[in-house]
């Protein structure tokens, strides 16, 4: 429908007023974010200046551009004195001068902004009221026409203001900056003395490393100290290891020079270890256990059993491990095909499971048998008492081989027995947590006379640098 005339009049004013206020709101709002700008102390060489947003106020344009300049000249000198330096002193004091003058400058612009929005809004809702007057359809009209060309209107001034304040900010930041003038230097890379170096650091610690990582890593006992270190049990004897085999070598070096080795000192220092601890019988007992199997107990038994037959000693060697015996295959000897198992069935007599070593004339050796399927309740029965009693009449030294201690209960039955227990820990081996849960046991604690023999040290360890004898001449020396 065709709008009146009157009509047109009002829409026209309203427009203008409309587009009046849209541009005092967006001066009201520059205000807001310089003042805001200035109370952050922020750098004013990036605030938008007023010519940017349309305000056309020459006293605060020349503020803004002086506090500009003194900010520039205060970045300046700083790049080479100190906050201390008398001009930056002084120019501090003029910015914060010109500051305090923007803000009263800003407090007086908006406070007449302000007013200018009250009138503004106040001829809006006269003319609001004569809209009011007109009739109904082309009030209607009227309004929807008012609200799209206002929105339209403001939509364009929006975009306008966004595009110069997008300019604005391009115009103030340089695309590209210089930050060092381009030199030679000849050859950058490959840079030799930096890769030789490089090569030289990875070629040492890496194995640094890798060695660290496998120690620290280690759990197993290496040394006695590790023993030490969780328990007071006296250490009685040090085996070490030898890459040729030495489980027979005892009894083939009884009267050769050959005897003298650090294999066989070593079974000698344990034996003369185990003679401090003296008892009142004519019959010495020595049990040996370990903590797992694998530990070398059976190889040590052997081996002590051998060097007390060297003595002249009636020696016997009693297989207990009637769970895992290995005895027979250790040291060489054929079974009579009587054993342990033999004698608590009563097949056997005790004269009949004994087996007699064919070099060592005082070596005789009980082996397990065949392997029984209550091995604990048979120990713990009055025969193992009647048989003890009957070899310690009968023998000067006795050597018990029996299970580890740490799986099964065997050899708890049989240290009643034993003068001497034996706990054999084996380097590399024995894991340090399990050798600590089992000496703090309370029926380990409970055992008499125990003591902790290390196997298979390393040859190259500590003593275990020479090896003595006596040459022709019946010399001592000592031979590397």
């Amino acid at each position: 429908m065709d709008v009146s005339y009157q009509g047109q009049m009002i829409l026209t004013q309203s427009q203008e007023l409309e587009e009046q206020k849209s541009a005092l709101l967006a001066k009201l709002d520059y205000y807001s974010y310089l003042n805001d700008y200035i109370e952050s102390n922020r750098d004013m060489q990036e605030v938008i200046v007023p010519t940017s947003m349309g305000i056309e106020d020459p006293v605060l344009g020349q503020l803004i551009s002086q506090l500009s300049t003194l900010n520039a000249e205060r970045s300046a000198l700083r790049f080479n004195a100190t906050t201390e330096n008398p001009n930056i002193t002084r120019i501090n004091a003029s910015i914060d001068n010109l500051k305090s003058s923007i803000q009263e400058s800003l407090s007086s612009v908006i406070s007449a902004t302000n007013l200018s929005l009250n009138d503004i809004n106040n001829r809006l809702y006269n003319l609001s009221g004569q809209i009011r007057k007109l009739p109904g359809t082309e009030q209607r009209l009227l309004n929807i026409e008012r609200s799209r060309q206002m929105n339209n209107e403001t939509y364009t001034f929006l975009l306008t203001k966004l595009t110069e304040a997008q300019l604005a900010k391009a115009a103030n930041r340089p695309d590209n900056e210089i930050v060092e003038e381009a030199i030679s230097k000849g050859m950058v890379v490959p840079d030799q003395k930096r890769s030789v170096m490089l090569v030289l650091l990875l070629g040492l610690f890496l194995p640094a490393v890798v060695i660290f990582i496998k120690i620290f890593s280690n759990d197993k006992v290496l040394e006695t100290d590790d023993v030490k270190e969780f328990s007071v049990l006296p250490i009685i004897g040090e085996v070490p290891h030898e890459r040729k085999n030495g489980k027979v070598s005892l009894a083939k070096a009884a009267n050769s020079y050959n005897g003298n080795t650090i294999l066989a000192e070593s079974f000698r220092s344990i034996r003369t270890s185990l003679g401090y601890y003296s008892n009142q019988k004519a019959s010495k007992t020595v049990l040996f256990t370990s903590t797992l199997p694998g530990e070398g107990k059976s190889f040590c038994a052997i081996n002590l059993a051998k060097s007390f037959a060297q003595l002249n000693k009636r020696t016997l060697l009693i297989e207990f491990d009637m769970r895992r015996p290995s005895l027979s295959k250790q040291s060489g000897i054929t079974s009579n095909g009587n054993g342990l198992s033999a004698f608590y069935t009563g097949d056997a007599k005790v004269e009949d499971i004994i087996n007699k070593d064919s070099e060592l004339e005082n070596l005789h050796i009980i082996f397990a048998g065949h392997i029984p399927p209550n091995p604990s309740e048979l120990i713990a029965g009055e025969a193992t008492k009647r048989l003890m009693e009957q070899l310690q009449e009968k023998y000067d030294m006795i050597i018990i081989d029996t299970p580890p201690v740490g799986i099964v209960a065997d050899a708890h039955l049989l240290t009643e027995y034993a003068d001497v227990n034996v706990m054999v820990v084996r380097h590399n081996v024995t894991p340090k947590p399990v050798l600590k849960m089992n000496l703090r046991d309370e029926k380990v604690k409970n055992i008499p006379h125990l003591s902790v023999l290390v196997n298979g040290i390393p040859f190259q360890r500590k003593e275990y640098s020479y090896k003595y004898g006596y040459d022709a001449n019946s010399k001592y020396f000592a031979k590397n």
